[in-house]
């Protein structure tokens, strides 16, 4: 089942009738949990209500997209959609407005779009299915994920694909802090910002590591930044 994360500002009957409609279809997660549980979520569904949303669920957005790649629908019962191209341009990935309020219309967009997710298929060569089987750490593009020994697949973000991806490409070689910002970013990594690659690594060893205390594949290079050692 979907993991999928509620944010409103102030409840209403509109919100609660679509709360469970979708609790109905998928895992809910409550507004107050939402932003601690990004690396759990396939979907983020938040509602403007009222005009002075705007802003709150703009930096939500960005918020996410700083850690995370999952869906974020907006639901907008406010007859001003001023806010609607704000949101697409800042990575929203629809956004219903006071004509889509049919819940069965909402469902059909949300339902499409997971099903093209989960039918996507792994087309990979004989050379491809050796090498999966063999490697420790196995980088599927076509999938953002990793296959870790030849076992176990794991879905990734896309940021968390992007990083393995680069230190993937020099193993037992330390990257800088500087060096994962700017393949990610597209821009030099200026003031405090390293924090954001070190959020990245550590839900990435959440996901591929046994232990993030004792990491067997993505090393901590002092001073330097980080390798992968395979």
């Amino acid at each position: 089942m979907f993991n999928i994360g509620i944010i409103q500002f102030k409840e209403s009957y509109i919100t609660k009738k679509y709360e469970k409609y979708l609790s109905h279809k998928y895992e809910l997660v409550s507004s107050e949990d939402t932003m601690s549980n990004l690396n759990k979520l396939q979907a983020i569904v938040a509602f403007e209500n009222e005009i002075s949303d705007v802003t709150k669920l703009c930096e939500m957005i960005l918020a996410v997209r700083e850690q995370s790649d999952c869906y974020i629908f907006i639901v907008s019962t406010n007859p001003n959609d001023t806010g609607k191209m704000i949101y697409l341009r800042l990575g929203v990935d629809f956004v219903f407005t006071e004509n889509h309020h049919e819940l069965e219309e909402i469902l059909l967009v949300m339902n499409n779009t997971f099903s093209r997710n989960r039918k996507e298929v792994i087309r990979v060569s004989n050379e491809d299915k050796k090498e999966m089987k063999s490697s420790k750490l196995f980088l599927i593009h076509s999938n953002f994920s990793v296959l870790i020994e030849g076992v176990r697949e794991v879905a990734l973000t896309r940021l968390e694909f992007q990083t393995l991806n680069l230190l993937a490409e020099k193993p037992k070689v330390a990257f800088s802090y500087e060096e994962i910002y700017r393949e990610l970013y597209q821009e030099k990594l200026e003031g405090n910002r390293t924090y954001r690659v070190a959020n990245i690594i550590f839900h990435l060893r959440k996901k591929i590591e046994v232990s993030t205390n004792r990491p067997m594949y993505i090393k901590t290079v002092r001073s330097k930044g980080y390798m992968l050692d395979i």
